[in-house]
């Protein structure tokens, strides 16, 4: 697929068809990008539209009746991070987030030169013995496994408490007889009735899809 650079600088683009396979470069500090629904424009399934935002975070609003991954919420990209969007029809987009300049800087610092796997720089798994644990930002990556012999609770803070990078992913494993459970408060948890709750020797994985969107993986129950 070869895609046609664009660069638009003014603060709100609405996308039509003739930007498939286009790759915009945004350059104002508060871009806007717009997704139209099917009333109002059409658009064949496949369609995918990429970009970046060089001069500040850029925000995606899908209209009336149209979702991203599920959603009607706002997502968030942040400056110098890839995106792309695809058409996979009933007014529904996906949206896959690259890494940003900076975590692009983490990784190559992590890795020495003969990029061996040896050489990467290591992140300690933690225990928590409590029965309560709020994610910190010096858990991002890290496997987090709680002993706890009761039901152990974890809470995700919104993006305005814990200012985790989109792409954050946190391993989190019950070793204790309770269990463990997520809980949250205005976020998005992706998909209709996302398993939030695992039991002992079982691990649930979450990532950060958006400011404040994750997906869960590997819970066992709601």
């Amino acid at each position: 697929m070869a895609f046609t650079e664009v660069t638009d600088a003014t603060a709100s683009r609405t996308v039509t068809s003739s930007d498939d396979e286009a790759f915009i470069v945004f350059s104002n500090a508060a871009p806007v990008l717009d997704l139209q629904n099917t009333a109002t424009q059409s658009w064949a399934a496949g369609t995918v539209i990429s970009g970046i935002a060089t001069a500040g975070d850029l925000t995606i609003n899908p209209n009336t009746s149209v979702t991203i991954g599920g959603s009607t919420a706002n997502v968030t990209i942040p400056q110098d991070t890839t995106f792309t969007l695809e058409y996979t029809g009933s007014d529904e987009w996906s949206c896959q987030v690259g890494i940003s300049a900076a975590q692009l800087a983490l990784v190559v610092a992590a890795i020495q030169p003969s990029n061996d796997i040896d050489d990467l720089t290591n992140i300690a798994a933690v225990n928590y013995t409590g029965t309560t644990d709020t994610l910190a930002l010096t858990d991002a990556f890290a496997l987090l496994y709680y002993s706890n012999a009761a039901l152990v609770t974890v809470t995700i803070p919104t993006n305005a408490s814990v200012a985790f990078a989109v792409g954050t992913r946190i391993d989190l494993m019950s070793t204790g007889a309770g269990g463990l459970t997520l809980t949250t408060t205005s976020l998005t948890l992706l998909g209709s009735s996302p398993k939030k709750t695992i039991a002992q020797n079982e691990v649930l994985s979450i990532e950060k899809v958006a400011t404040d969107t994750w997906a869960i993986i590997g819970g066992t129950a709601a």
